[in-house]
């Protein structure tokens, strides 16, 4: 296998070293980036030979010689064939970039790296102690089975080329992605999935939120237009109505004058003439019959009797004008249907406008419980009281709204155990543990939040199928560690998370699969081997052990 191991960067301007016919390549990685770390896989031809390119790129925080930033830094691995295990090779470049290029070409300075030198030429036996040891660790932990030989399948033009974050990347993904377009750019400082998904879900939550709050204002605000065009309505009316009730006053005011001068004016003429006559009769009588010593008394008793007479009448002609409704017409009459017709209109609209007051209560007493109802939502387990689940028992599991079961819709999510009654989308089921690891029990349900989900329980005896696989390696390979050397271990049959644990040794740093430890005397009593232990994420833990060379 063809093997070539390219350093750049810009120390002080920018420099290269590795062979000629790569020196134009290592120039394209010269950019401005906003990321800390990115880890680029690429395949192309350099002359009639495709190869495949794994670029660990340090940006963020990388400052030249002379204090210059925007600098950076770059460790190639250069392969004629593709390694189909992306997670190791990055892991490999990481442990090289941590131990042979900080504190020899980089140094670190709180959270920046500043160049220890100002061109690599200088710095030619580290960086052949860097390549060395890469080449030892490709050696000593990758696997032979999944080396691929590159065919013209992975020859497509280089466009768009795919980000992803380091941790969402599969082995699968990867070699169908880097076929389609021949380059894929990684970094743990892209979004995850994990991240993507609970913003989208965020968003989606904060959308439904925003709507529902718009379509309330919207209500309202059409609820307030319409009491505003109302009140105005009924002020106008109102002011009509009592223009018009004082014109009516007015006017009743004046027939019920002109009625009372115009029927006493008539009533008097009416009998103006037959009191005279009276009068004139009574006079003519009394000249004839009586001596005139009683004129003058006999006539001031019938004139007395005349005005007596007259004041009834008067008086009985204003207590009619009082007490006797006439009848009204004309334009009186017109004012009165219109002030009745008024009326009805102000008492109907005063019940809309109660109506209406009514409504935009109870819409916003609603939207206020809506705002402040909290669902306590918990996932409840029977029978299960805490430590671990067994293998060979079935679990009532329910999802809770407080004390009660939960009757709203959700679906459930079971990992590493299996729904023996009820479907996924039930609130209550029945699993049973497949005793391959951690059970995980969540519960998906839009716009609420369970409290415990997801839960995560041991069971017992259960096992994560990795560990009769898994093997631990050593780099250099010695049989015996020697005091205050440095060795690296790793990890071979396994990708995901783990724990290390050392006696004899000190970790000097490590990724989840592979480890930098030194070799060190912890005190007198020594034991007579070093030990190192690796515990798989929900599997069991293997260890190894080393006796010391003699001194």
């Amino acid at each position: 296998m063809d093997v070539e191991i390219l350093i750049h960067g810009v120390p002080n301007g920018h420099d290269y070293y590795g062979p000629k016919e790569e020196q134009n390549n290592a120039g394209s990685f010269y950019i401005t980036s906003q990321e800390s770390i990115k880890f680029i896989v690429e395949i192309k031809k350099n002359g009639n030979t495709p190869y495949v390119y794994y670029s660990y790129l340090r940006y963020k925080g990388v400052i030249g010689a002379e204090g210059r930033s925007g600098s950076y830094f770059g460790l190639t691995l250069r392969l004629d064939e593709y390694y189909n295990d992306i997670l190791h090779a990055y892991n490999m470049l990481d442990m090289v970039f941590k131990k042979y290029v900080l504190g020899s070409l980089l140094i670190p300075t709180g959270e920046t790296y500043e160049y220890n030198t100002p061109d690599f030429a200088s710095k030619k036996s580290d960086i052949e102690r860097l390549q060395q040891g890469l080449i030892q660790l490709i050696q000593s932990t990758c696997v032979a089975s999944k080396f691929i030989k590159i065919d013209n399948s992975f020859i497509n033009p280089i466009s768009n080329a795919p980000i992803c974050n380091i941790a969402d990347i599969t082995d699968g993904i990867m070699l169908s992605t880097l076929k389609k377009h021949s380059k894929v750019v990684l970094s743990p400082d892209y979004k995850s999935n994990l991240e993507k998904e609970y913003e989208k879900k965020m968003q989606d939550a904060e959308n439904r939120s925003n709507s529902v709050v718009a379509e309330r204002d919207k209500k309202i605000s059409e609820k307030d237009t319409t009491i505003s065009s109302l009140n105005n309505t009924i002020k106008a009316n109102e002011s009509k109505i009592a223009s018009l009730e004082q014109d009516i006053k007015q006017k009743n005011q004046e027939l019920s004058q002109h009625k009372q001068k115009g029927d006493i004016a008539q009533l008097v003429e009416r009998i103006k003439d037959p009191i005279v006559k009276l009068s004139e009769y009574f006079r003519i009588k009394e000249e004839i019959h009586k001596p005139k010593t009683n004129y003058y008394g006999k006539k001031n008793f019938i004139i007395g009797i005349i005005n007596g007479v007259l004041t009834i009448l008067v008086l009985t002609s204003i207590l009619l004008v009082h007490f006797v409704k006439f009848p009204t017409g004309g334009k009186s009459g017109k004012k009165n249907d219109e002030l009745m017709n008024l009326k009805t209109e102000l008492v109907n609209l005063k019940q809309q406008i109660k109506e209406k007051d009514a409504v935009i209560f109870d819409l916003r007493k609603t939207s206020e419980q809506d705002a402040s109802q909290k669902v306590n939502l918990k996932i409840d387990i029977s029978g299960f009281n805490g430590g671990n689940l067994s293998a060979t028992k079935n679990y009532k599991v329910r999802i809770k709204e407080g004390a009660n079961t939960y009757t709203g819709k959700g679906s459930w999510s079971i990992i590493n155990a299996t729904i023996t009654k009820g479907k996924a989308t039930d609130n209550e089921i029945e699993i049973r543990p497949t005793g391959k690891g951690e059970v995980e029990i969540a519960y998906n349900v839009s716009s609420y939040k369970v409290e415990n989900s997801p839960r995560i329980i041991s069971v017992e005896g259960s096992t994560s199928g990795t560990e009769n696989s898994l093997e631990i390696l050593i780099s250099p390979n010695d049989e015996e560690v020697e005091l205050g050397k440095e060795y690296t271990f790793s990890v071979k049959g396994y990708n995901g998370q783990g724990t290390w644990r050392v006696h004899g040794f000190e970790i000097k740093s490590h990724t989840p699969t592979s480890a930098i430890v030194k070799v060190i005397k912890l005190d007198d009593n020594t034991p007579e081997k070093a030990t190192i232990s690796y515990t798989p994420e929900g599997g069991k833990k293997v260890t190894k052990q080393f006796k010391y060379k003699k001194q």
